[in-house]
């Protein structure tokens, strides 16, 4: 087994996996519920991708999801029946608050550009993990699917749709966790949150009173940010599991006189990214009993006299045993990096849905979430091309090594 994992170690390129993420960031690949200023889609990075594997002797397909939105589809067929899939996104969120958002450039060792991190280092490593596979001649005891998909930055249909035609051993989703190895997800809540007062004279307002929809709104949010429940904390292995809460103000009515009139309309976004526990149904008790202390909130300002309404949409996060899959990667990561270690990732995305199906699922990759969808989006060469070698060395151990 030595022997195979030096033979495609030799054939990794850092300077082509550097070029190879340059062109990917290139490319606009905005989701189209995250386009502000008509960014391209995915249709292109597809059509780029589509042409790039093929040169690299690889055979993709292209599988449509929806419309014009098309996943791409590859298959490393070995002489057993375990598959494994690593999975990764095409789609980013908008450009907007970047510089020149779709030109990469280094500084400092570090790759700047829209989707450096979230996730286009990801997807960089995976391919030139497979390539590495393919042109050592190396044969797999199983069957490597790299499963490139749309839509993860809203409803991961393009995921849902793979695993509508797949059914996979095991999965490796490579969202950006500073290459550490991440058994749990976060799940969410997303709630809209209306409220509705009077339009009148601004230095009329009382302190207290509950005419004025933005101070309800502000108030209902500080409210929620003190529910205990939120404050809870678990313990994973070596990882601190926490809730998160982000709010954005979506729209109120705007008035000339600006403070000096009240707004009698606002609406909000809420979102909680809300920590998992041992199964589905447990995590599933943590969402329905924070959105219980929202709806309390909710009707006892009602009561005030106050006029607001909560609407919510919720999915449930996962942590994922140390079985034999994970215990093999394990011994990947010590072996490439030197070190393994856990991470939490706080954010709700694709690698759900594997696990939801009862797949084996981890998350590794190389970047930051803390820096996805930000004005100074980066990744780390080093971690990129560390990631690769990962990745590589991951499909020759599991699929060798393990029972289907």
């Amino acid at each position: 087994m030595n022997s195979a994992y030096n033979l495609v170690a030799s054939k990794i390129r850092d300077d082509e996996i550097k070029q190879l993420l340059f062109d990917l960031i290139r490319i606009p690949s905005v989701n189209p519920e995250c386009s502000i200023y008509n960014e391209s889609d995915e249709t292109e990075i597809v059509e780029y991708l589509f042409e790039k594997l093929s040169d690299f002797g690889l055979k993709p397909e292209k599988q449509n999801v929806d419309g014009n939105r098309s996943n791409i589809v590859v298959k490393i067929r070995g002489t057993g029946q375990k598959k494994l899939v690593f999975n990764g996104h095409l789609d980013t969120v908008s450009g907007d608050g970047m510089q020149d958002p779709f030109t990469p450039k280094v500084s400092g060792g570090r790759v700047y550009g829209r989707g450096a991190s979230d996730m286009k280092a990801g997807l960089a490593a995976m391919i030139e993990a497979a390539k590495a596979i393919i042109s050592s001649g190396v044969q797999l005891s199983g069957e490597l699917i790299l499963s490139f998909v749309v839509d993860e930055e809203n409803s991961g249909i393009g995921t849902r749709r793979f695993l509508a035609c797949e059914h996979p051993d095991f999965a490796i989703v490579g969202e950006p966790t500073r290459n550490k190895i991440g058994l749990a997800q976060a799940g969410y809540i997303e709630l809209k949150l209306e409220s509705r007062g009077e339009m009148r004279h601004g230095s009329t307002l009382k302190v207290g009173e509950n005419r004025s929809a933005y101070v309800n709104t502000v108030r209902i949010l500080n409210e929620i940010l003190a529910l205990p429940i939120l404050k809870k904390t678990k313990n994973y292995l070596d990882t601190v599991m926490h809730n998160t809460v982000n709010f954005c103000l979506r729209e109120q009515r705007e008035s000339t006189s600006h403070e000096w009139a009240l707004v009698d309309f606002c609406r909000s976004g809420i979102l909680i990214g809300v920590l998992p526990d041992k199964n589905a149904t447990e995590s599933c008790k943590i969402e329905e009993d924070i959105i219980k202390g929202l709806e309390n909130l909710i009707d006892k300002s009602n009561k005030n006299g106050e006029h607001n309404k909560l609407s919510y949409h919720k999915m449930h996060g996962f942590t994922q045993s140390r079985d034999k899959f994970v215990r093999r990667f394990e011994r990947t990561v010590d072996g490439v990096q030197g070190a393994c270690k856990h991470i939490y990732f706080p954010s709700f995305c694709d690698a759900a849905f594997f696990h939801n199906k009862g797949i084996p699922t981890l998350l590794y990759g190389p970047g930051q979430i803390e820096l996805g969808h930000g004005s100074n989006e980066s990744v780390d060469l080093n971690q990129v091309n560390q990631a690769t070698r990962t990745y590589a060395n991951a499909a020759l151990g599991i699929l060798n090594t393990l029972p289907k």
